[in-house]
């Protein structure tokens, strides 16, 4: 089940998102169970239909941290972050060990200028 999330960071910063994947085909929503699901993907770009400006998937910046809980986090590095301004758009997949695909986040990711020199 896809979920709004609105993320706010400051350029040139670490950011940690942690993850929660429920299963969004019961009426009491589940945790979705991570085991074997690949890719995992996470993406930030100008709008939502563009380009990503950072690309993010399992293995290379992003971590499984409890499958059968459905949890992962994706690590974004202040290189990935520094070269972004204002509102972005930023969306996360999951293709699970069935293959089925799923749009499990998506919203504003605003970046704030670091203003410490």
């Amino acid at each position: 089940m896809a979920q709004k999330v609105d993320i706010e960071v400051f350029s040139g910063n670490t950011v940690l998102i942690d993850v929660t994947v429920t299963d969004g085909d019961s009426v009491t929503p589940a945790m979705k169970n991570l085991t074997g699901a690949t890719p995992i993907t996470f993406v930030v770009a100008p709008a939502q239909g563009k380009p990503p400006t950072v690309t993010k998937q399992l293995a290379a910046g992003i971590v499984v941290t409890d499958a059968p809980g459905g949890k992962f986090r994706v690590t974004l590095a202040p290189a990935d972050t520094e070269p972004l301004k204002g509102a972005l758009y930023h969306e996360c997949r999951v293709v699970d060990a069935t293959g089925a695909v799923s749009t499990v986040m998506y919203g504003v990711f605003t970046v704030q200028n670091n203003s410490i020199v």
